[in-house]
């Protein structure tokens, strides 16, 4: 089984073909928050090969919308999951919630104010 961080994977040519790759050659895609799972139907080693071979960076919080940072609820050295409130970005007077990544903070790399743009690295999660 592969899984695709969708909210990189659009910033990722490799993984978007290897999605496509494996639609047509049979894999089941299931998406469950934000990570796409891929399930391998058959044995073909062309198919293994593709997949050993293939990294996908997981371990960004990324901006889904451009805005101001409003909270930044996570600390370097915490333990995150996709389900933990990381950020809150204040646009046209609306919050949105950035989640976070699975894994352990190593580096924030904005502030509490900051502007940001969409699909910026907000976070960097090892």
């Amino acid at each position: 089984m592969v899984s695709i961080n969708t909210n990189t994977a659009s910033r990722n040519t490799e993984a978007v073909f290897l999605l496509l790759y494996l639609l047509i050659s049979g894999g089941i895609i299931c998406n469950l928050h934000t990570v796409i799972y891929v399930i391998i139907l058959t044995n073909s080693f062309d198919m293994q090969s593709c997949i050993c071979n293939q990294e996908v960076e997981m371990a960004d919080i990324i901006s889904t919308i451009a805005g101001k940072i409003e909270e930044i609820n996570i600390s370097v050295g915490d333990g995150v999951t996709e389900d933990d409130e990381a950020f809150i970005i204040g646009a046209m007077k609306m919050e949105t919630v950035i989640y976070g990544e699975e894994g352990t903070v190593k580096e924030i790399l904005v502030s509490v104010g900051d502007n940001v743009e969409e699909d910026q690295v907000l976070a960097v999660v090892e």
